[in-house]
């Protein structure tokens, strides 16, 4: 497992990267107040992958937009990774409700909650972007890097809050 730390303002993302058959996987971003020391090598394939993660962030956060993501891996039971392919979908400076994106995964309405648990275990924020599900009025609920972060995140998107 690698760890690398990608900075824009205030913002701090941990970015743990798995590696199998010698392939690199993003498997789990973490919002932190400060970073620790990279724990990668000098593998030239392991530093593309990090350019590419670099390339990725900076694209969202400095151009507001998405480019392909880089290769990710997540871990989860069914329902959460239908959850989580689902939100894939939300496009950016766009939100939809816990019930929309449950309806949009082909659950029933009632499924809101299970749904928001899902994005809850999202192990890969931003780049599955969770932070764009909210309330039925709009109302922000819980995420990984805290209520500022995620109403941040939408206004970055310029989301209606």
């Amino acid at each position: 497992m690698y760890q690398f730390y990608y900075k824009f303002s205030s913002i701090y993302l941990e970015i743990l990267i798995e590696e199998i058959q010698s392939s690199f996987f993003i498997c789990k971003i973490n919002f932190v107040s400060k970073p620790k020391e990279d724990r990668i090598n000098k593998n030239n394939q392991l530093i593309k992958f990090i350019n590419k993660i670099n390339d990725y962030f900076d694209a969202y956060f400095y151009d507001k937009k998405t480019i392909s993501p880089p290769k990710y891996i997540v871990y989860g039971t069914p329902f959460q990774k239908n959850v989580w392919n689902t939100l894939t979908e939300i496009p950016f400076g766009s939100t939809i409700s816990y019930q929309e994106l449950g309806i949009l995964a082909g659950y029933d309405a009632n499924y809101s909650r299970a749904v928001g648990n899902a994005c809850n275990k999202n192990p890969i924020p931003i780049i599955i972007p969770c932070h764009r599900v909210v309330g039925k009025n709009h109302q922000l609920f819980g995420f990984a890097g805290g209520i500022e972060i995620k109403k941040w995140l939408l206004e970055h998107e310029c989301c209606k809050i």
